[in-house]
């Protein structure tokens, strides 16, 4: 096997791993962006932007239920964005890592 083969098989296998983490992890992305958005306007309208501390009816204005609820959705979305990627895409990197390594074992590239 030529230095130039033996690199191009190599190219694949990143190449076949790096397309299987990007794909799974993009999936958890997009759910944990929908539920973190979900849940941080809930918490966010709910405490009026505080994010800590339930607000009483008194001080829930139209405002500050609608700030709470961009500043918790932005916050949790994040979060949620982070984690499901992290949560999808890391078993994912892990089996294609470990087959796509196992066949350049097998090919005798490595």
């Amino acid at each position: 096997m030529t230095p130039q083969q033996r690199q191009a098989a190599i190219d694949r296998a990143v190449g076949a791993t790096a397309a299987a983490y990007g794909g799974a992890a993009g999936g958890g992305q997009m759910l944990g962006t929908l539920l973190g958005v979900g849940i941080g306007c809930s918490v966010g309208a709910a405490t009026a932007g505080t994010l800590t501390l339930v607000a009483t009816l008194g001080t829930l204005t139209p405002l500050a239920v609608a700030g709470g609820c961009v500043l918790g959705g932005v916050t949790l979305g994040g979060l949620g964005s982070a984690l499901g990627g992290a949560v999808t895409g890391v078993p994912a990197l892990l089996q294609t890592g470990t087959q796509q390594y196992n066949q350049l074992r097998a090919d005798g590239v490595l």
